[in-house]
């Protein structure tokens, strides 16, 4: 499984879309004040050494949400 915010636990897509940018994620690890300002395409890889992988439910859920 790669490391993107698709698969991690720690993507957060409703508060991105509650803030005007649907189909991105925020960050719930971030560590500085950039981070958390910014919006994660799906396939963005982790850098921040804060992956956890989200089990293939939730995974599968993001998945259906993001193709409408």
């Amino acid at each position: 499984m790669r490391q993107t915010c698709i698969n991690c636990q720690h993507a957060d897509y409703r508060t991105a879309a509650a803030e005007g940018m649907p189909k991105f994620s925020k960050c719930r690890r971030a560590r500085n004040e950039t981070e958390v300002a910014k919006f994660y395409g799906r396939d963005v890889e982790c850098d921040n050494g804060a992956f956890a992988a989200a089990n293939a439910v939730i995974v599968d859920k993001r998945l259906e949400w993001l193709s409408r």
